[in-house]
């Protein structure tokens, strides 16, 4: 009886914390340093215009899931869900069939490594069309490339 109890306790212990997922909240610069190692050709101010973004979006907390309601071009509203640092929309995290080719809870931990990949993703497919564009694209490049953003978001930043 007593091994019962043991393996039980147990099992709940796994159920309780084996499935956390843990984000962190980020410092500016070292979101600003990811983005340097991790985007490729991005100039300083897409970068800045990034950071920009995340500060407004998610507070530079990676665990934050939001979400929105967005209007369809025929006036229906679509539910997004928002993952992460970036508040990437399920729609590019879906797995092997999304852009990212990743699972949308893999935004939401301590690992910017693949959320910095999916944000490459969708700038280099947006910029080789823009204006072939569907509508999460145009929805989602502005908010990630914040473009009313403070010139001194990054000045205490080296």
């Amino acid at each position: 009886m007593k091994r019962a109890s043991a393996v039980a306790v147990l099992l709940l212990v796994v159920a309780l914390f084996g499935g956390v997922v843990e984000g962190k909240v980020y410092e500016k610069c070292e979101v600003r340093a990811l983005l340097k190692a991790g985007l490729k050709k991005s100039t300083d101010t897409t970068i800045e215009k990034i950071v920009c973004h995340v500060s407004q979006s998610s507070n530079y907390d990676s665990s934050v899931v939001n979400t929105v309601n967005v209007t369809q071009d025929d006036g229906s509203v679509e539910k997004w869900t928002m993952y992460g640092l970036f508040q990437i929309t399920q729609h590019f995290c879906t797995g092997k069939d999304g852009l990212c080719k990743i699972d949308c809870k893999d935004l939401i931990d301590d690992d910017l490594t693949d959320d910095i990949q999916c944000v490459e993703d969708i700038k280099r497919t947006f910029l080789k069309n823009p204006t072939g564009a569907n509508k999460i694209y145009r929805e989602i490049i502005p908010k990630l490339f914040t473009p009313n953003c403070p010139k001194s978001i990054l000045s205490d930043c080296d």
